[in-house]
Formats: structure tokens, sequence, C-alpha cells
């Protein structure tokens, strides 16, 4: 069900290391800056759900404040493209499942990870 809050979807493969870190990571921006908004991380692979985020990713946001959420991984469905506002695939595969599985109208919603990084404003956060 769509949300009255703005909303990011973060996804990679099988949703145990990038997507989950940049959800992490994304959080602990979004607190710090006072930002209330819907983020979740999912994987295009549905052979992979119900695994935990891989124990190097929870060590490196743990040690930078950024707690992991503990949940099992899943698989990113039609429905979530329909109800997110941004889906953010981590690489150009990812982003090419996404798309064949996206209804045409809501294809806008998906952008490379890369495509928010501005070279020129660049800053460590955290």
């Amino acid at each position: 069900m769509k949300s009255d809050l703005p909303s990011v979807l973060f996804v990679c493969y099988a949703n145990i290391c990038r997507s989950p870190t940049a959800e992490a990571v994304f959080r602990a921006i979004a607190k710090a800056a006072g930002l209330d908004c819907k983020i979740d991380s999912e994987g295009t692979n549905q052979t992979k759900a119900n695994l935990l985020p891989d124990k190097r990713s929870v060590q490196v946001a743990n040690a930078k404040g950024c707690g992991f959420e503990v949940i099992g991984s899943r698989g990113v469905t039609e429905e979530d493209i329909i109800n997110f506002d941004y889906i953010v695939p981590m690489d150009m595969k990812n982003y090419d499942n996404l798309m064949e599985i996206a209804p045409d109208k809501y294809k806008y919603k998906i952008n490379l990870f890369r495509h928010y990084a501005d070279e020129n404003k660049r800053q460590r956060t955290i």
C-alpha cells in the first residue's frame, strides 16, 4: 500500500550486501537530517529470500553508526515498484532486471544509484 511519506527502495541482486548497506546508511543520514521517509531494500533474485545481511556489511555499517534492521532478504515485486517513489538499483544488471518487471508507467522511478551522485557536491556525512 502506498504511504504518504516519501519512499526509497534500494535494490541489489540478493539483498544481502549492497542494498541493505545502502538502506542502513540512508536511514542514518535521513535520521540525522530529521527526514521522515520510508526506506527499504530488496533484491532482484527471488531465490535468495529470507537470508540475513552479510556479516561483513553489518560490521562495517555498525562501526559507522548505521545499524541494520535484522530482517531477511526478499525479492522486489511489481507492487513495490508501484508503491515506492524512488527505486535505486545498485548496478546496471539490477536496473535491467527492474525494467523488465516494471509496468511502463512506473519505469521513470528507477534510476541507478550513481544517478544521484553529483560529483561537484559529494561530501561525507557519516
